[in-house]
């Protein structure tokens, strides 16, 4: 399945960024502020919740805790999100989150983000 997994935003992270987590490289192209009609139990109530393809969420499961990373080195801002919603359209390299997601970090859109899958 997916060994390692790490999501970026539009550009990839500075190797700098020490994470103790599987990584992965991919792109984040959207995200919405319209949450999902399905949310699992495991993740309510854990926000933001962000939701994923199909073979990520049985990979990892509902729940499952994720680290964002914003920037690079010294500059880097990080925010937590869960994993909670599944969206069909969605290949593996993609995500889709609320736009709490950006304002937690200081990011007015995609960018330099990474989401890494805490072990």
């Amino acid at each position: 399945m997916l060994s390692k997994i790490f999501i970026v935003f539009v550009a990839a992270l500075a190797s700098t960024v020490a994470v103790n987590a599987q990584v992965q490289l991919g792109t984040l192209t959207e995200y919405t502020t319209t949450p999902s009609t399905f949310t699992c139990g495991e993740a309510s109530g854990a926000g933001p919740v962000i939701a994923v393809a199909p073979t990520v969420l049985e990979e990892f499961g509902c729940g499952h805790p994720v680290t964002i990373f914003f920037g690079s080195g010294d500059s880097a801002t990080s925010a937590s999100a869960t994993i909670g919603q599944l969206d069909t359209s969605l290949s593996e390299d993609l995500v889709r989150g609320p736009i709490g997601i950006f304002i937690a970090l200081g990011a007015s859109g995609p960018g330099p983000i990474a989401v890494t899958w805490e072990a």
